[in-house]
């Protein structure tokens, strides 16, 4: 997972723009041989895309720039979700948030097609209960369609898409799981 990790460095600095680039220097690290951390498989360790096969079937599926441009957004939507005022790292509303605003996130910077690929592929990756998958795979689509029907003229900074996907959240539009049910989130 280092030479990945290194990867969405190098993306998000500007440093790799093209997937021969990335190709390329992942060979590169790869051969540097730099240790792996041990992380369980489905274990949230900072974000999503947190495990090597996980990273590896989403660069399969989308190429490696947009697989690293989409932890880079699951590493944004992880710290806003903290910091969102929202209960419930996992399957509680900020947990629906985090999926949400992945999601929103990756649409804007790979494009929805792209972002339901590696969003599935978490899911695919990081089995939970029934309740928590159908939970999961609703809130990855609402923020596609936050997305999808955002205005094109509209600031879309972080800060306001944080806002955008508040209040769809606010408004009941997602799902999360209480008392061991599937509630709207306005409940």
């Amino acid at each position: 997972m280092a030479v990945h990790l290194q990867m969405v460095e190098e993306v998000e600095q500007g440093l790799i723009t093209t997937d021969e680039q990335a190709w390329a220097r992942m060979a590169e690290l790869a051969a540097l041989d730099l240790p792996e951390p041990i992380q369980p498989f489905a274990a949230y360790v900072g974000s999503f895309l947190t495990t090597v096969g996980e990273m590896a079937a989403a660069i399969l599926a989308v190429g490696p720039i947009d697989a690293y441009t989409a932890k880079s957004c699951a590493d944004t939507a992880f710290e806003k979700a903290g910091t969102s005022g929202y209960t419930g790292v996992e399957d509680g509303k900020q947990d629906a948030f985090r999926h949400a605003y992945w999601n929103v996130l990756m649409s804007r910077d790979i494009g929805t097609s792209q972002a339901k690929k590696v969003a599935d592929i978490h899911e695919d990756y990081n089995p939970g209960t029934a309740l928590a998958n159908e939970m999961d795979l609703w809130n990855n689509s609402v923020g596609r369609n936050i997305w999808s029907a955002y205005p094109s003229s509209s600031d879309d900074s972080n800060n306001a898409l944080v806002t955008e996907t508040k209040s769809k959240l606010n408004a009941g539009l997602m799902k999360y799981i209480k008392n061991g049910a599937i509630v709207w989130t306005n409940a």
